[in-house]
C-alpha cells in the first residue's frame, strides 16, 4: 500500500477454515504509535475491517 508514493504497510490474501478467503493487512506510518495489524473479511454479504 502507497500514498504519494511513500510505502504505508502491505497486505497478503490468506484462507482460513472452510476456504474463506480474507486479506491480512499491516499498516505502518510515522504517525502511528506502532504498526497496525488488520484482517478485511466478508461478513454478512459486507467488508468488515477487524
Amino acid at each position: 500500500m502507497s500514498a504519494d508514493g511513500a510505502d504505508l504497510g502491505a497486505a497478503w490474501k490468506k484462507t482460513r477454515k472452510h476456504n474463506n478467503e480474507y486479506l491480512s493487512m499491516k499498516r505502518d506510518d510515522i504517525s502511528f504509535g506502532e504498526p497496525v495489524n488488520a484482517a478485511l473479511v466478508i461478513s454478512d454479504g459486507a467488508h468488515t475491517l477487524a
